[in-house]
């Protein structure tokens, strides 16, 4: 197939070449077998993208609160050992590690309540009640009070 295009130089003349597609690389021809690769390839990653959504759909246990039965964490292992336990926050590395079916904890700071399985214990500062164990009502504030 051949085709035409005009050409202008510098001087304000035209001309005209003559392009022969047969003689292009098969790249740039109309060919059935590249269509079909890339249309395999296509196919393909949309797979593999889809195929990996679900494992980057979410992180487990959420970040930001989002817990079931009204629970909220926020830092490294804070409500780790959550089962069923309800309406308990913990903010802090390891606050509220040990937690399980207890509610109504509060522990804000690293380690705060860290061992505790008791109910409605308030904990604010590192290490607060770090060895709390099945206390119930409890409160204290200050790095390492009632430890």
């Amino acid at each position: 197939m051949l085709f035409r295009v005009h050409q202008s130089s510098g001087s304000g003349l035209f001309g005209m070449r003559d392009f022969n597609l047969d003689t292009l690389p098969g790249v740039f021809r109309d060919s059935e077998p590249m269509k079909t690769r890339i249309r395999s390839i296509i196919t393909t990653l949309a797979f593999l993208c889809l195929g990996l959504l679900p494992k980057l759909e979410a992180v487990n246990p959420p970040s930001n609160g989002g817990y079931h039965g009204g629970n909220t964490a926020e830092g490294q292992d804070a409500l780790f050992g959550l089962t069923t336990g309800t309406y308990n926050t913990a903010v802090g590395f390891f606050s509220l590690r040990a937690l399980a079916t207890d509610q109504f904890n509060t522990a804000t700071g690293a380690g705060a309540l860290l061992v505790n399985t008791g109910d409605q214990n308030t904990a604010t500062r590192a290490g607060t009640l770090l060895n709390n164990t099945t206390g119930d009502s409890n409160r204290a504030n200050g790095t390492f009070a009632s430890f």
